[in-house]
């Protein structure tokens, strides 16, 4: 399929980009225009990215790797890039938001802009509760809590994806697809179903973490065209926006974490979480975990997952037949 894709537009790249997001029907580019940010939490973007899901991986529909992120747009600085059972899951946005809220030492952004899914109208109303409540004089009028805009005009974090096409999401979904080809993986299979959970999730979120921390602390190339602050480290200009423009101010909303656990109880507590962001069940966790520890099995890697899969996936069937 990605050969087909690299010939498509060796030979036909007008049509290809006449479908890309940055046309409308009639053949015309969208007219960007600089944006511009009061400072470090005035808006922050949030978008989910499919291209690691089960249309994209052809592992059958079990097998699915949704990814969500966050993205400030003063500097560019990356909140989270999140694995997600389903990132088109009403609840699990809000209990997403709430983990990130928390993790954050319970603050918020001013803006939360989003695309026009569904999926997270529980999420903005979560967020302009809280923005209420901690800042009320920021009326909805004139600061409106959330915007839900296209993907293609939510450019702050659709173009970021482009490391998850040309870089580390290509040397993931390469790795991942070893199995299909090689025959290790069987998608009928639900012990291979949930193995490939529980081993591929912690290494796939384990490399997110890390592009982030680098992203987050390179120097971005400085960029005569943009409002907004370049020529410095995101985690640098999220931490000093007087430094890297004028009149810059954080604008971050301290929220109370009494109100984040009700809001929590609110959409189903724990139990609702719990259900909405596990990839496998505890149980089978514990099966596997016992199994992994047994044979003193490696940290997983890209260059050797498959291998620990056959192994493991051998060692809980020789366990549920005779036994430990």
């Amino acid at each position: 399929r990605d050969e087909i894709r690299e010939v498509l537009h060796d030979y036909f790249d007008d049509e290809f980009n006449s479908r890309f997001k940055a046309f409308h029907g009639n053949k015309t580019m969208i007219h960007r225009v600089p944006l511009e940010a009061i400072g470090p939490n005035h808006q922050e973007h949030a978008d989910g990215h499919e291209k690691l899901t089960w249309q994209g991986l052809g592992m059958g529909q079990d097998i699915t790797f949704p990814i969500y992120g966050h993205r400030d747009q003063f500097g560019g600085f990356w909140h989270i890039m999140r694995l997600m059972p389903d990132v088109r899951n009403r609840l699990a946005m809000v209990h997403h938001y709430l983990d990130l809220i928390e993790a954050r030492n319970f603050y918020i952004s001013l803006q939360l802009i989003v695309d026009l899914g569904t999926e997270n109208v529980d999420m903005i109303k979560v967020h302009e509760t809280l923005r209420l409540d901690a800042a009320p004089e920021y009326t909805l009028a004139d600061w409106p809590a959330g915007r839900h805009l296209y993907s293609k005009h939510n450019t702050p974090i659709e173009s970021a994806w482009k490391f998850q096409r040309d870089g580390e999401g290509h040397n993931i979904k390469e790795a991942l697809l070893q199995g299909k080809n090689h025959g290790v993986y069987l998608p009928n299979d639900p012990l291979h179903v949930q193995t490939i959970y529980y081993i591929w999730v912690p290494l796939i979120q384990k490399r997110l973490n890390s592009y982030i921390e680098y992203y987050n602390g390179h120097r971005l190339a400085r960029s005569k065209n943009k409002v907004n602050p370049s020529g410095h480290a995101p985690i640098y200009m999220m931490a000093n926006p007087h430094d890297v423009k004028p009149g810059a101010r954080d604008c971050r909303i301290r929220v109370r974490p009494e109100l984040v656990r009700h809001l929590r109880e609110a959409y189903g507590g724990m139990a609702a979480r719990e259900r909405a962001l596990r990839f496998i069940s505890r149980d089978f966790e514990a099966e596997a975990d016992r199994a992994f520890q047994c044979l003193r099995l490696p940290v997983a890697t890209l260059s050797n997952a498959w291998e620990i899969f056959s192994v493991l996936v051998e060692e809980i069937k020789r366990v549920r037949e005779y036994g430990e």
